[in-house]
């Protein structure tokens, strides 16, 4: 059903995503176990969907039991639209990531650190930030990420890494 709904979305609105939340409101388990199967969809408009809809259920306190981060994890590496991948950055802020995953989401940041999305360049230090607020062997790799995020060329990039300093 969240599938054949997420087909709908265009990209650009979020109606449709916004109609899957009401519908799913308190969104819970069933709702999540949906959206990270589509994560792994090959449509990347659905992909994109499902990661805004997975980053706005954790914004609003839902938490992954450990067989969900286990294939959010195993998902990263599925996800290669530009949106899809900004929406699992910025969700880090939301996510309490095990161990067990820490390297697999380090490695799927620092490809979006490079990436020539500005977007993703400047939500990547974040993502990479609050896993080392988590694991504190990233902190030195966050700390430079954020700190080369600072003399990006892109005003946005630069703007998001001093944020990320204030903790915002």
């Amino acid at each position: 059903m969240i599938r054949s709904e997420l087909a709908r979305f265009d990209g650009r609105s979020v109606s449709v995503l916004e109609g899957i939340l009401r519908d799913h409101d308190p969104p819970g388990t069933a709702l999540i176990d949906a959206v990270l199967d589509a994560m792994r969809d090959d449509e990347t408009l659905v992909q994109a969907g499902a990661s805004w809809l997975l980053r706005e259920t954790l914004a609003r306190g839902c938490v992954l039991d450990d067989a969900q981060l286990d294939r959010l994890a195993g998902a990263l590496e599925h996800t290669h639209d530009g949106f899809g991948r900004l929406h699992l950055c910025q969700a880090l802020r939301h996510l309490r990531v095990p161990e067990r995953h820490a390297e697999p989401f380090a490695v799927f940041l620092r490809e979006c650190l490079s990436s020539d999305n500005t977007f993703l360049r400047a939500w990547a230090p974040d993502g990479l930030f609050r896993l080392a607020e988590q694991h504190e062997r990233f902190l030195g790799e966050a700390t430079a990420a954020v700190e080369a995020a600072l003399s990006d060329p892109a005003a946005s990039v630069r703007a998001r890494a001093r944020r990320t300093l204030r903790g915002e």
